[in-house]
């Protein structure tokens, strides 16, 4: 049997971001998928070096456009660990709506592409139709529809008043019937499901093996979500059920995205109801360390775990570990010299024992949630 290999990329405009794709076609099928990432590198590592923990909130949520609420979250969790600044209750509960409100958006916007991508034109309308008010209430809320600048170390720049929060309840019911929608979009018998039923189906084993978690993960029957495992912000104060499917093929990854965009719902109306008074920024003050110091921040992001860690009070050192394994040892040309002293992170499925000054962190890469790493070496009197 004759084999053709097509290759896609690095740079196709159906690409969402440069990779290349090597295709070996029998018979017109498709027999393997070769994978290759690791095209994109921006520099984050570098220019964080040269800015301070205030500049480098708005660099980290320039990572991603989507979910870049979450990229700030972690990094000032991080920062506020180092600093000892403590978060203020009504900031804390502030930080957890926006980003449900972004887990939403991703969601939507993910089972949006897989219409999309499938020729479902009715399921596709619908989801980025129905979309666009999820994303006006973003704006309304943040000031912006993207990059939304709401988290600072210490807390959040933007207060929300009463008028916005009813406004923010009166759209609730309308993304519960897009989820609605796209979980019956996905059954067996829709539109989607019966579309990618079966497809790409991997196991737990295999998904730990590479290091997914998220999604991903919580598609092979894993119940691993750090907002329940390592409570953060406001999570320890509102109650939701970690989805989970069975199947571990496309469907059930996207039917995971569909059923925790229910979750998401309740949990922004528990924390409404709930919202504490008083202040929304905490009392800032310079570190003061005496001996070195590691601190490691973890948040659930809709689809990622970009893993990240820096050196303070002054900036000297910054790391972001590849989100692929099988990028972690590629050779991407000279490195400055203080990326001599960097270690990956372990991939991060359970709750991490504390970390001592002088303990060493094992070779691994975070795939998927958020993980920012800060280490301070630095001493000030």
């Amino acid at each position: 049997m004759t084999t053709t290999t097509i290759r896609i990329g690095p740079y196709h405009p159906y690409l969402l971001e440069p990779s290349v794709l090597d295709l070996d076609v029998q018979d017109e099928r498709i027999a393997r998928l070769t994978v290759t990432l690791g095209y994109v590198h921006r520099g984050v590592e570098q220019l964080m070096t040269q800015k301070t923990y205030r500049q480098n909130v708005l660099l980290a949520e320039r990572i991603c456009g989507i979910c870049s609420n979450v990229h700030t979250l972690a990094f000032c969790q991080a920062a506020e660990r180092i600093m000892e600044i403590e978060v203020p209750p009504r900031a804390a509960f502030l930080r957890t709506l926006m980003v449900e409100l972004e887990r939403l958006h991703s969601h939507f916007l993910c089972l949006g592409l897989l219409a999309h991508a499938v020729h479902a034109a009715e399921s596709f309308s619908r989801l980025m139709g129905e979309r666009e008010a999820l994303i006006a209430l973003l704006e309304r809320v943040s000031g912006n529809r993207i990059h939304y600048s709401t988290n600072t170390i210490g807390g959040v720049r933007r207060d929300l008043p009463p008028e916005l929060a009813a406004e923010v309840l009166a759209v609730l019911p309308r993304l519960e019937r897009l989820a609605d929608f796209a979980i019956e979009a996905l059954k067996e018998g829709g539109p989607l499901g019966k579309t990618v039923a079966g497809l790409g189906v991997v196991g737990e084993p295999e998904v730990l093996a590479l290091g997914g978690v998220g999604p991903t993960l919580r598609a092979t029957g894993a119940a691993s979500d750090v907002r329940r495992e390592e409570p953060y912000a406001a999570y320890e104060q509102v109650q939701f059920d970690v989805i989970t499917e069975t199947r571990g093929d496309v469907r059930a990854r996207y039917l995971v995205r569909a059923r925790e965009a229910l979750e998401s719902v309740k949990i922004i109306r528990q924390l409404l109801e709930r919202l504490p008074e008083g202040p929304i920024l905490g009392t800032l003050k310079e570190p003061r360390l005496r001996e070195r110091r590691e601190v490691i921040a973890r948040v659930e992001a809709p689809r990622h775990q970009h893993p990240g860690a820096r050196q303070g009070p002054d900036p000297d050192l910054c790391q972001r570990t590849s989100p692929d394994p099988r990028a972690q040892g590629r050779d991407r040309g000279p490195r400055p010299r203080h990326h001599r002293e960097h270690r990956s992170l372990p991939v991060l499925h359970r709750p991490l024992r504390p970390l001592s000054p002088a303990k060493e962190i094992p070779s691994g890469t975070c795939p998927e949630g958020i993980v920012v790493f800060l280490r301070n070496v630095q001493t000030t009197s």
